[in-house]
């Protein structure tokens, strides 16, 4: 094998304990590469602590590989010489875009010299160790900041196989402390990293669709570029007064889960915030394109995976809508809008399985000034929530479709209050054309029919739904086009023919009625986080 001469402080050697207090390498980071089980050579991702098992062993960071006897054999060893191990080397060494192999620069392997035994599954695990021998404080400091890649390989005679895939860079000092959150104690590997001082206010937002994020800089660190990590994957760090900008491509984070990032000073000091992993962080307008439903005219009648919509998605702050043209871009780039306008009847199947089926969460704020196009924002509803969110217009000029979307299918609604201004085409309908098998509870739907009555009303047609303390403030039956008809009147005098009255939402024609009726309406449900029930009725609150 070639050797280059290495600048690494600490001993290379291979550790081979794979029972006693070791941890296990996938407990920092995703599953194993390949999913194949049958014949398979893979890595764990990412990297554990190795802790010393007698006076005499040292501890440091491990990798697992696994190698199945189905892909040893494939092979064909035969009587030629077999080395298996990993490859170390520096990060900073690996050229960018390229791979960890015997040629990169200041590598060093790592053989394993255990026979390879099989066990009864046909696998074969091994670890690959480096462990920090007697270092001076100054060396250790730096020994334990450097961020590793390995990859592990079998050599057979002259030829190299290597692992395909290996998400393993890791630096021991991140890898100690995200030991502390798997069992591990201070006193077993406190000695890796400095003080650490956490603040667990949520610092932001880290968004999948962004190659960067801006968190707060919670803990005043002062101006300049830090390691980090999260997860124990490593990610730069810029500091710019009260802004900390985080790069770097985290895997293993689900969407609307709350993560902590780990910053490390000069003296391996960690200051620990905490962040939100989301889809992603809506702060313009234009950023609502991103829900617009809409066929590739490349790909004809089919949907695309554009236009399904399983994440996690956040509204960080107000946004106003004005001068903006909702799915303008995306016509642009060459989306086809799809024809929802009239979609053939409740169980129409063009809109099964698309459009939002993840979580929409508004956090208190507002999108005003909107207007969506035929089909509203997000078109349709397929087992999605949409909470904690205000959206307006001073008016619909939709035509048949929905303010908010087309189609609501085993949707929840929580906590939204949604102001369609006043509907001036004929054939508008309000909120949604249907609402199926969905639950909404302590909604606000407001309205007004313009000169041209709404045939539709606030909802064409409803089935299989649960309201829970929503109110309607609209001057037109709640369904008035199909059959059954819908009204959700508090003034059910049993005058109206043909009408169903909903329980669970109240009708009132106007802002005054509701409020002259409030002693008639119990508030207590709406949570004061996001509405004002001062005045008789419940009003969204203005969030800055």
């Amino acid at each position: 094998m070639k050797k280059t001469k290495r600048n690494l402080m600490f001993v290379l050697s291979l550790g081979l304990l794979a029972c006693g207090l070791v941890g296990t390498a996938n407990l920092y980071g995703a599953e194993p590469a390949s999913a194949d089980v049958a014949a398979k050579f893979e890595m764990a991702s990412g990297a554990s602590v190795r802790l010393a098992q007698t006076a005499d062993d040292k501890s440091g960071i491990r990798w697992e590989t696994t190698i199945t006897s189905t892909y040893y054999d494939a092979l064909n060893v035969g009587d030629k010489d077999v080395e298996v191990g990993v490859l170390v080397a520096p990060e900073k060494n690996i050229v960018a875009d390229a791979e960890l192999t015997v040629d990169t620069a200041e590598v060093d392997s790592i053989p394993c010299t255990k026979a390879i035994s099989f066990d009864a599954n046909g696998e074969f695990t091994y670890y690959s160790s480096i462990v920090y021998d007697s270092l001076t404080d100054e060396q250790a400091l730096k020994a334990y900041a450097v961020e590793l890649t390995a990859r592990a390989y079998i050599k057979v005679g002259d030829t190299y196989t290597y692992v395909e895939e290996y998400d393993t860079t890791r630096s021991m000092r991140a890898v100690a402390y995200e030991a502390l959150n798997h069992g591990y104690t201070q006193q077993q590997v406190g000695k890796y990293f400095g003080t650490v001082q956490e603040n667990t206010g949520n610092s932001g937002y880290y968004s999948e669709m962004d190659v960067q994020a801006s968190l707060t800089n919670i803990h005043g660190l002062a101006n300049g570029t830090y390691s980090a990590s999260v997860k124990a994957q490593p990610v730069s760090v810029v500091v710019n007064d009260s802004a900390l900008t985080v790069t770097g491509d985290v895997k293993g984070l689900t969407a609307g889960e709350n993560y902590k990032l780990n910053v490390f000073d000069a003296s391996n000091n960690v200051y620990v915030q905490d962040f939100t992993y989301v889809t992603l962080a809506i702060d313009e307008a234009t950023d609502l394109d991103y829900f617009y439903l809409g066929k590739r005219a490349a790909t004809g009648s089919e949907w695309t995976k554009d236009d399904v919509f399983a994440g996690y998605y956040v509204l960080v702050k107000n946004i106003n809508c004005k001068n903006y043209v909702f799915g303008q871009a995306k016509e642009e780039e060459g989306v086809t809008p799809a024809n929802l306008t009239n979609p053939s009847g409740i169980g129409t199947a063009n809109l099964k399985n698309v459009g939002l089926t993840g979580t929409f969460d508004g956090q208190g704020y507002s999108i005003t000034n909107f207007t969506p196009n035929g089909a509203g924002l997000f078109a349709a509803i397929n087992g999605g929530t949409l909470k904690n969110i205000s959206i307006s217009s001073p008016s619909s000029i939709n035509s048949g479709g929905g303010f908010l979307c087309t189609m609501m299918r085993n949707a929840t609604l929580q906590n939204v209050n949604l102001n369609a201004g006043t509907m001036i085409i004929y054939g508008t309908v309000g909120i949604s054309k249907y609402i199926l098998d969905s639950t909404l509870k302590n909604c606000v739907f407001q309205a007004s029919s313009g000169a041209e009555r709404n045939w539709g009303g606030l909802v064409a047609a409803i089935s299989g739904s649960t309201f829970e303390n929503c109110y309607a403030i609209y001057n037109y039956a709640l369904s008035a086009g199909l059959s059954p008809k819908y009204d959700a009147s508090n003034q059910n005098d049993g005058s109206a023919t043909g009408v169903t009255w909903l329980d669970g939402i109240k009708r009132y024609n106007k802002v005054s009625e509701i409020q002259a009726d409030a002693a008639n309406n119990d508030y207590s449900s709406f949570d004061a986080t996001y509405w004002d029930l001062t005045s008789g009725m419940p009003v969204w609150k203005a969030k800055n």
